[in-house]
């Protein structure tokens, strides 16, 4: 069982709000990391060197929030997607 759908049971199991919001956050970061890479130079160098110390646990894009901003800085989502996740 993937990641996603792992987190996806969990949605039927929440009991409040903010859990469902929290795991919600979790797998809209999950599915922008899965898209991201692909917006880089596809480069093997630029790719070990560059772009996956910016993806790992403690880089800077971390958080759905600024991986949601430069995808749409980068034209890679629409303004409205862009809305609905922040």
């Amino acid at each position: 069982m993937s990641r996603v759908d792992a987190l996806l049971e969990k949605l039927d199991e929440c009991e409040s709000a903010t859990a469902f919001l929290q795991i919600s956050n979790k797998i809209i970061n999950l599915k922008l990391k899965t898209l991201l890479p692909n917006i880089f130079v596809q480069d093997d160098l630029v790719k070990e060197y560059a772009v996956e110390p910016l993806l790992k646990k403690d880089g800077p894009l971390e958080t759905t929030d600024v991986i949601s901003k430069l995808m749409f800085a980068m034209g890679k989502i629409s303004l409205q997607t862009y809305a609905d996740i922040g």
